[in-house]
């Protein structure tokens, strides 16, 4: 198989678009052959993926996609290599991610902001949750659910209440001359609550690189510092946020929430509030179904308790 084929792409024959075994057998195939071509030198965990994808009025068509690691930690995943390739109105109908070990992986948290933004309400990708049970396809718009219920006026609780005082820091972050000349329209802070009873707040800090650095990532850094390393809440303010339904952080904060939680295996409450204190609740199990972490690349986080 000659390099421009991964590269570029492969068609798809349009009849076999109602077949899902015929095209899990194919994108099967093809991701472990993008694999190989996997540079996954920080990890040594390489993945490969698959995508059937079709626009408007055009010939439906796989692409192809694998990790290509940076020593900086800002590799591209399988996942983006893909849409790299993909036509700007191009969708996909189907995907799946394949792992060292044959394994299939669902897609971590970027990636899922990533796919979200290329995907329709029927796209699907196969997962396999459990090694023990089949596979199956899910819908990819389930990867990111916002499921949550109502959490009340923060301002009405008590000054010495636990949401009070990660409200109180967030606000106060937000309306601090926050460093952000790049992204004019989205901002957002955070404060997270540690077992400790202690909060940290924090703000993203965004780059003329737009390889930002998010309000969750920057608290959880400082929780790391202080070495209390049990997340028990977060909470989350936005600019975007309205009052009508909440903006909870992105999937790839929600993915180094999961990270986190893995260490002590804990669920994290989500708190979305709006300035005003309207505020919003989910757990992160419920934001983030399926997720991937560390026990699919073979670590176990149990020691840094």
């Amino acid at each position: 198989m000659s390099a421009r084929f991964f590269i570029i792409r492969t068609g798809f024959d349009p009849k076999r678009l109602d077949d899902p075994v015929s095209i899990e057998k194919t994108l099967r195939r093809l991701a472990r052959e993008a694999r190989a071509h996997a540079k996954a030198d920080e990890s040594g965990f390489k993945v490969g993926a698959a995508g059937l994808v079709q626009g408007p009025g055009t010939k439906p068509a796989v692409v192809l996609g694998w990790n290509d690691e940076t020593e900086n930690g800002n590799g591209l995943h399988a996942e983006d290599s893909m849409v790299a390739k993909m036509a700007p109105n191009e969708r996909f109908l189907r995907l799946l991610v394949v792992g060292q070990n044959e394994q299939l992986l669902t897609p971590c948290g970027n990636c899922r902001d990533v796919l979200a933004k290329r995907t329709t309400e029927v796209s699907e990708i196969l997962i396999q949750p459990n090694p023990s049970t089949p596979p199956f396809w899910f819908k990819v718009n389930g990867l990111l659910p916002n499921t949550h219920v109502p959490w009340g006026d923060i301002t009405t609780t008590s000054a010495d209440s636990d949401d009070h005082r990660l409200f109180t820091e967030a606000l106060r972050l937000m309306k601090d001359r926050p460093y952000n000349p790049h992204r004019q329209r989205k901002f957002e802070a955070v404060a997270i609550l540690s077992r400790e009873g202690n909060v940290y707040p924090a703000t993203s800090l965004p780059n003329a690189s737009y390889h930002n650095q998010s309000a969750v990532g920057s608290g959880i850094g400082a929780t790391d510092s202080a070495r209390e390393r049990y997340i028990v809440k977060v909470l989350s303010i936005s600019s975007e946020q309205g009052l009508e339904k909440p903006v909870f952080p992105s999937g790839r904060c929600l993915q180094q929430l999961y990270e986190f939680g893995q260490v002590h295996g804990n669920d994290i409450a989500v708190i979305a509030a709006h300035p005003s204190g309207k505020s919003w609740l989910a757990m992160l199990s419920n934001l983030f179904p399926y997720p991937f972490g560390p026990r699919d690349v073979g670590i176990n986080v149990a020691q840094y308790t």
